[in-house]
């Protein structure tokens, strides 16, 4: 029986048709609530859905705009995330793949746009990035190993790279209404830019103690941009101690995209195998990315100087469908037609959310803790999916805060993890027809730390009275 390194190197080169491997390394497409917006939204779990009371209404529920009278200026700012990403023995037994990123945190940006004859209506600018994520699988290795059925071990150099990059922007210009004094209503359309990259390369060279050589290599790249839009519409009402919110989000109507496709791989020297070149550039393919109806409920409860928030919100599933769509091709030595889309599709979950702040004076203590459920669907196609985690992932935050005449300081730490069952990167496929390698299954974890360094500033009429009045 062949050891874990040994399948490893195998199962990713000596047959280099497209397979799962090339998307192994995408972490955190299918989740929804990984970002949160505004200085107390970061550490209260982002429940925020009823009880919030700054700019960031203009997202977490548009009606609370219109209740919001004295903020008019929002800027957040989050220092350094820490993520890593492990597939435990992703390169063989006891042999694992990991990548770790320090990254800035998004910022979250809320301005408001006043003219007179607005009267009570209110209008807001709002940019946030809703998803961000990067993340690098790689591995070499010289080793002599015992591959092929000629006596002796061979000279084995290996090498694995996989990466992805997510980047999705959302631009929202909101419009509330103050109903009565106690309820507002509100609405912001927003225009979704997603720019999304996969890449994965992989080379094994082979020298037999008679001085034959094998080589195999895959290089495969699948990137696109797609523009579209959608809407989110919220309700908020404040009852005394109590307050309440709901929100839904429309599902998205495609504006455009274009996207790029490349495949290359050979295989050579292999006995039994079969020379291969496979090589195949596909430029401005149509691109596309749905999302469904999504619907929240929030609360807000004040017992004396501490406030207790609460929030759920719900995602419909969505798909199949193709967000990048490149034609069939025929490799170079002849064979069937092979595929380099990229495909998704997500189910339908819930998260929740519940957060605690506590007055001390002028300071604020924080804690939090919500869900982050994975929309992956683990029955979707390997061969193209680029959605392979299902995953859910759990967040925890503390911190506290601090205030200086219209600034508001914030220092906190957050924390999440999650895990689940995953396959070795590449399948044998045909090569399982020279030497019968099994693909086993293996353990992919991700955590994630968060130091948060936030700033506001507030500026109202509020504000203004108050200095006049010194």
């Amino acid at each position: 029986m062949l050891n874990g390194a040994r399948r490893f190197l195998l199962a990713s080169c000596l047959w280099i048709l497209p397979g799962p491997g090339a998307s192994a390394a995408e972490a955190q497409d299918s989740h929804y609530w990984s970002e949160q917006y505004g200085t107390r939204a970061a550490l209260l779990g982002g429940a925020m859905i009823g009880s919030v009371r700054d700019l960031s209404s203009t997202y977490y529920n548009p009606g609370a705009t219109a209740l919001n009278l004295e903020a008019r200026f929002l800027l957040s700012a989050r220092a350094y995330r820490n993520a890593k990403t492990t597939l435990v023995d992703g390169a063989g037994e006891g042999f694992d793949l990991t990548s770790s990123n320090q990254r800035p945190l998004p910022t979250f940006l809320a301005t408001p746009i006043e003219f007179d004859w607005l009267g009570k209506h209110r209008l807001v600018y709002s940019a946030l990035t809703r998803q961000q994520f990067d993340v690098d699988l790689s591995t070499y290795r010289i080793e002599e190993l015992d591959l092929l059925p000629a006596p002796g071990a061979e000279s084995t150099a290996s090498a694995y790279n996989g990466s992805a990059e997510l980047r999705e922007t959302w631009t929202g210009l909101t419009w509330a209404y103050p109903v009565t004094e106690r309820i507002g209503i509100g609405v912001t359309p927003y225009l979704v830019i997603r720019s999304r990259t996969l890449n994965s390369t992989t080379l094994i060279q082979l020298a037999s103690q008679e001085g034959e050589v094998a080589i195999g290599t895959r290089l495969r790249n699948r990137s696109y941009r797609h523009y579209r839009s959608l809407a989110k519409v919220g309700i908020s009402g404040e009852f005394g101690r109590w307050s309440l919110g709901f929100t839904a989000t429309t599902p998205s109507l495609g504006i455009g995209g274009s996207g790029r496709a490349s495949f290359n791989g050979s295989r050579a020297g292999l006995e039994g195998g079969g020379d291969v070149l496979i090589s195949n550039v596909q430029e401005d393919l149509s691109s596309t990315f749905e999302s469904g109806w999504a619907a929240g409920a929030g609360f807000g409860l004040q017992l004396g100087g501490t406030r207790v928030h609460g929030s759920g919100e719900w995602f419909q599933g969505v798909g199949p469908f193709t967000a990048l769509d490149a034609e069939e091709f025929v490799p170079q030595t002849g064979g069937e037609p092979l595929e380099n889309d990229l495909t998704a599709e997500f189910v339908s979950v819930l998260n929740w959310g519940l957060g605690v702040e506590t007055s001390l004076g002028s300071s604020m203590l924080f804690a939090g803790v919500s869900s982050n459920r994975g929309a992956g669907n683990p029955d979707a196609p390997a061969e193209t999916t680029g959605v392979l985690t299902t995953y859910d992932l759990w967040n925890y935050s503390f911190g506290g805060s601090f205030r200086v005449g219209r600034s508001e300081f914030m220092l906190g730490v957050g924390y999440s993890r999650g895990s689940q069952p995953f396959r070795q990167l590449l399948e044998v496929g045909a090569a399982g027809d020279v030497i019968e390698v099994p693909v086993e299954e293996i353990d992919f974890r991700y955590t994630q730390w968060t130091i948060v360094l936030g700033y506001e500033l507030a500026i109202g009429a509020g504000d203004d009275e108050e200095e006049g009045g010194g």
